[in-house]
C-alpha cells in the first residue's frame, strides 16, 4: 500500500483507487492469460491517473472463477 500512499491515496479516497485499477483492468494491456482448475487467471499493465495528477504504470491480476464474476488479486508497480 505503501506505493498507493506515496501517490496521494489514502483510506478517505479508497474509492478513487478502486475506480482507476478497474479502469486499468477493463482499458489496460493484457500480459498473461492463463485457465487452472480455479479459473482464469489475467495480468493487465496500464496507467492509473494518481490523485496528485501524475500517472503511473501498474500491474493488475485478477481471476474469473467458473460460473463467477472477476475478481481483483492484486496490483502494484510495473
Amino acid at each position: 500500500m505503501g506505493f498507493f500512499v506515496a501517490h496521494g491515496y489514502s483510506h478517505g479516497n479508497i474509492s478513487a483507487l478502486q475506480q482507476g485499477l478497474l479502469r486499468v483492468a477493463a482499458e489496460g494491456r493484457l500480459v498473461q492469460s492463463a485457465s487452472s482448475p480455479h479459473g482464469d487467471k489475467y495480468v493487465i499493465d496500464g496507467e492509473l491517473l494518481t490523485p496528485r495528477g501524475t500517472t503511473v504504470t501498474v500491474r493488475t491480476m485478477c481471476i474469473i472463477e467458473a460460473d463467477s464474476k472477476p475478481r481483483f488479486v492484486a496490483a502494484y508497480p510495473a
